[in-house]
Order: structure tokens, then C-alpha cells, then sequence
């Protein structure tokens, strides 16, 4: 049994998470955006400011940076970087990394773990906003649905979800605690 954990763009600036004791378990991943706070196995960069600025750090040479596959030759073809195909076609869709990342990690494992995700609808008054959250939330119920073989696990989620994501078989939440304790008796 495969194991991953996907840790969130959105989680927040003072949220600690101690990766070592993910490390000796599993694969990390994380976007771009949370690399400094949490140094992960493998990142997810859309964004081609933000891939050039770590490729002009040899990032890639540290670990598995993964960019749409046509980043690369807009970049010079530098070494060591992951392609990755597709795109957004609506680009009004809010934390594309994590979008991009569970796709990816639930091509490889048959348990992936989620940490830092939020949820909550918007409450915006901003139409586009909304939609962009709405959007997401769409894509992230999708991905858990149509991947139905993988089991998807909330870590340490605040609060309730919606029906939507309640009704999904293969989803669950549990507590940071108690997805150490099963990964080490798993293991």
C-alpha cells in the first residue's frame, strides 16, 4: 500500500507540521508557495514567475519540481525539472496547485493524505470570488469521485464539510495524531 501526503498551498503561515515524522513513511508534497515553511519531497509549481525564481535557485536540484510541461521549454529545458500535461482552461479557479497535486499523487498512491485543506465555501460578497472557490471545491470533489480505488484522508480539518464531500465513500478526516499513529502500525 501506497502512501502520500499532499500538504496545501492554503495552509496557514503559522501552522507547524514536523515532516519527519512523515518522512520515514512517505513522500511529501506541496506547492511552490508553502516550499520555505515545509521542505517536501516534491513541489507543484504553475506558476512560471514562481518556477523561474526557483529554477534560477537550482531548486530542482534538491528535490522533485514538478511545472506544466510547456514551463520547461519556455524556460530553456533546464535539468531535473518534472513535466507535468494539461492545463486550466478557465484559469478563475482558486489553490490550482493542490488541484494539480491531487491529481498527480492519486496516479501514484492508494492513500493520500491532506493536510492544510480548507473547504468552506465563500461567504464573498465578490461574485468572482465565489466562483473561484466554488470552482475549486468543484475540482477537488471531482478528483476524490473519479479516483474511487484511492482513499483520501482530511488531516486535522477544522470544522464540518458539506454533504458533498460527507457523501464520498473513499474520504475521510482524522486527527494529525491519530494518521501518525496508523501510518507507523501500517508501515
Amino acid at each position: 500500500m501506497k502512501i502520500g501526503l499532499l500538504i496545501s498551498q492554503q495552509t496557514g503561515e503559522n501552522v507547524k507540521l514536523n515532516l519527519d515524522e512523515f518522512n520515514n513513511y512517505m513522500p511529501t508534497w506541496g506547492s511552490c508557495h508553502i516550499w520555505g515553511r515545509f521542505p517536501v519531497d516534491n513541489i507543484i509549481c504553475n506558476n512560471i514567475n514562481t518556477t523561474r525564481t526557483l529554477v534560477s535557485r537550482n531548486v530542482q536540484k534538491q528535490t522533485n519540481l514538478f511545472v506544466p510541461q510547456k514551463h520547461i521549454t519556455q524556460l530553456g529545458n533546464p535539468a531535473n525539472l518534472k513535466g507535468f500535461q494539461g492545463e486550466f482552461k478557465d484559469t478563475n479557479i482558486n489553490n490550482k496547485d493542490d488541484i494539480i497535486g491531487m491529481n498527480i499523487t492519486s496516479s501514484i498512491y492508494d492513500i493520500i493524505l491532506m493536510f492544510g485543506f480548507k473547504f468552506a465555501k465563500s461567504k464573498s460578497k465578490d461574485k468572482l470570488e465565489t466562483y473561484k472557490q466554488n470552482a475549486y471545491l468543484y475540482n477537488v470533489h471531482t478528483i476524490i469521485k473519479e479516483n474511487s480505488d484511492k482513499q483520501f484522508v482530511l488531516v486535522n480539518h477544522k470544522g464540518k464539510l458539506s454533504a458533498d464531500f460527507e457523501a464520498l465513500d473513499n474520504f475521510t478526516k482524522e486527527t494529525l495524531t491519530n494518521t501518525i499513529k496508523l501510518i507507523k502500525e501500517i508501515s
